[in-house]
């Protein structure tokens, strides 16, 4: 019985972790509107989230 509870409690435990966690990643280019040129710097969120990125000198970005 001692092995059975900590198996269950393993599984839970595993179980818990995957259901949690997030996988994909969002990625694009910032341009400007006006002719297109890459904005290196510019500030990318996703709302209601802390998760963001900035983009780099070809106005490139990635968010995982």
């Amino acid at each position: 019985m001692k092995h059975f509870s900590r198996a269950l409690i393993l599984l839970l435990a595993l179980a818990l972790g995957l259901s949690t966690a997030n996988y994909g990643k969002i990625s694009g280019q910032v341009t400007a509107k006006k002719d297109g040129a890459p904005i290196p710097g510019a500030n990318i969120m996703l709302e209601g989230t802390a998760m963001g990125a900035a983009s780099d000198e070809q106005g490139n970005f990635i968010i995982i």
